[in-house]
């Protein structure tokens, strides 16, 4: 019995094998049929012109009266002198030509193999030649004009050499090389390249790909480049001298994620965004000047140690890049140094604002930051201007030397817990031709000088300790029974001398010096103690008006000094007599009051 039911059981299981057996094989005879079907109807679909005109899209032109399909090699067997028209979306596997193409619409698309064209090939604006997969080659052998878009993905090629001249004029232009996969756009015969009014040119490499234009010259309107990947290539070494574009907007360099962009020759960049991110083989060294563009820097320190201008410029470094501008002579227009990254502006030693406006910060667009003025030591500011200085997010803004600021509108805000402005040497601050201010927030510090001292006019002071309401007149800040001296300079001619302008007993925390700053000057301010040349005794007359005319001595504290006087100097020796009793000094000077009635008097004070 046993035996009997271990015969029904390996009979049952004998015929489920045998059932999945000929699925198995039914499964295989259906996939066997697919591709034989495939392979009959992938082809090579031949030109026999039966359609009697040249169109692309007359099925009657064809072999088999088919229109050439993704699965088909076109041959066009047909007289140089006879040009072919595509006029709609083609895609094929290949097409070899031995005529002229003419693409006047839609977008050819090959797949596979090689592909050529012997006769003269246009490609018409807005139109697309787009070649996809590898060893996938398309290549022009006759008369090439290209007006329209270049696509090569998935490791495809493109070759175009006999391409001599690319214009951009009725439509946009895009070449590009390895948007999905690698790729090649060879137009290494260009050597002229013009884009039309109000249009744009725009150059990719993507994904270890790489667009030759290595003998082409680019003028006209916007062309914007960006090379993205390890390996990924534009080559411009046809680029010389001073490049740019003539557009109100800017053109675009940019290279990131180890591509390269090759300009070796370029010495100068006019309304160019340059951008320069991770590592890259971008040649910089050799620039000269970027201007009126930007120069944009991410997580890389280029070597931009040639480049002394910048005028008009905006400089952004961010995630750690690193700008060392030590070449450069004025400030930029704008400079933000952000994530922690660094600009180095260590050559500037006049800050003369160019452009409405001017702004400078640190760490305002990511943590931290660094922005180096420190050789800075004046501001000057045209009416109708404004500079602004900021920092957040613990950037810092160095600006240690700067001892005077002058003209129209200049803001410094520093916001946030870590965040510093250093202007420990600032003194004079007068802006008669625009409000400014001077204000620490949130833990921000900025740094002013160890006494305090400010001379200002038009400036709101808003800082730990010290808060000041902006006025119209020249207000000297300091300590009281402290004295001051106080220089001048003409800040219309930039190697104008400081001359000596005052000196000022102060004898409270502040002291109106003047109605209002006069016109294009600029003033700074120390204190002293006697004669700063000579440390002895030192007599000046103060007040503005006979009435309120008073004798101030300096001198050193804690010494003993006599104030002398004549009423005449034609015989020497003159007869010196103390004019008061002798001072001990306590502070650094001594007001005595002279009296109205004197004709003529001689003052002399000397250390005891």
């Amino acid at each position: 019995m046993q035996l009997c039911e271990t015969a029904e059981g390996n009979s049952a299981l004998l015929g489920l094998r045998l059932h999945r057996a000929a699925k198995l094989a039914l499964r295989l005879a259906l996939l066997l049929l697919a591709l034989a079907a495939t392979l009959a109807h992938a082809a090579t679909i031949t030109w026999d012109g039966g359609g009697g005109d040249l169109s692309w899209q007359n099925p009657l032109n064809w072999s088999g009266d088919q229109v050439p399909g993704p699965s088909d090699d076109a041959v066009i067997n047909v007289a140089a002198n006879v040009t072919i028209v595509c006029n709609a979306d083609v895609t094929v596997r290949s097409v070899q030509c031995q005529g002229g193409l003419l693409i006047s619409g839609g977008v050819l698309t090959v797949t596979a193999g090689s592909s050529f064209i012997d006769g003269t090939f246009t490609l018409l604006a807005s139109q697309k030649l787009i070649a996809n997969g590898g060893g996938v080659v398309f290549a022009a052998r006759g008369t090439t004009v290209i007006r329209g878009h270049l696509m090569a993905n998935y490791d495809a090629a493109i070759v175009l050499t006999n391409v001599t001249s690319l214009v951009v004029s009725d439509a946009d232009m895009n070449v590009e090389a390895g948007t999905w996969g690698g790729g090649l756009v060879d137009l290494s015969g260009v050597t002229n390249v013009v884009v039309g009014p109000s249009l744009s040119l725009v150059i990719r490499a993507s994904n270890g790909s790489r667009v030759d234009l290595s003998r082409a010259r680019i003028t006209g309107n916007i062309a914007s480049v960006y090379v993205s990947g390890a390996g990924s290539v534009v080559d411009l070494s046809g680029l010389s001298g001073e490049w740019g574009t003539s557009s109100l907007y800017l053109s675009t360099l940019d290279a990131k994620n180890g591509g390269t962009l090759l300009i070796p020759n370029v010495t100068g960049l006019t309304n160019v965004n340059l951008g320069l991110t991770g590592p890259n083989g971008t040649p910089t060294s050799q620039l000269r000047s970027i201007r009126q563009g930007r120069l944009d820097a991410w997580d890389v320190a280029p070597d931009v140690s040639n480049l002394t201008n910048v005028d008009g410029c905006q400089i952004t470094a961010n995630s750690g890049a690193v700008l060392n501008l030590g070449q450069v002579t004025a400030a930029p227009r704008t400079a933000a140094a952000s994530g922690g990254s660094v600009i180095l502006l260590t050559n500037v030693t006049s800050l003369v604002v160019s452009y409405s406006y001017q702004g400078l910060v640190a760490g305002c667009n990511g943590p931290e930051g660094l922005l180096d003025l420190s050789r800075v030591t004046n501001v000057v500011v045209p009416a109708g201007s404004q500079l602004y200085v900021g920092t957040c997010n613990g950037g810092h803004v160095n600006l240690p030397a700067l001892e005077s600021i002058t003209g129209g509108s200049a803001n410094f805000l520093s916001d946030g817990a870590g965040t510093v402005i250093d202007l420990s040497r600032l003194s004079g601050f007068l802006t008669p031709q625009g409000a400014s201010s001077l204000k620490a927030q949130n833990g921000g510090v900025i740094l002013i000088n160890n006494s305090a001292v400010f001379l200002l006019a038009n400036v709101a002071v808003t800082l730990p300790g010290l808060i000041v309401q902006a006025t119209p007149a020249m207000v000297l800040h300091g300590q009281p029974w402290h004295s001051y001296w106080v220089e001048q300079r003409d800040t219309r001619q930039a190697d104008s001398p400081w001359t000596f302008a005052a000196r000022v007993p102060v004898t409270n925390t502040f002291q109106t010096f003047a109605p209002a700053p006069p016109p294009n000057a600029a003033f700074r301010v120390w204190e002293f103690v006697g004669d700063p040349a000579t440390g002895k005794p030192l007599l000046d007359i103060g007040g503005v008006a006979p009435q309120a005319a008073q004798l101030v001595l300096y001198a050193m504290t804690n010494r003993t000094c006599r104030v002398e006087t004549t009423n005449s100097l034609d015989r020497l020796p003159a007869a010196w007599a103390p004019w008061s009793a002798d001072v001990l000094m306590t502070n650094s000077f001594r007001l005595f009051p002279v009296p109205v009635t004197e004709a003529k008097r001689f003052f002399r004070a000397r250390e005891l």
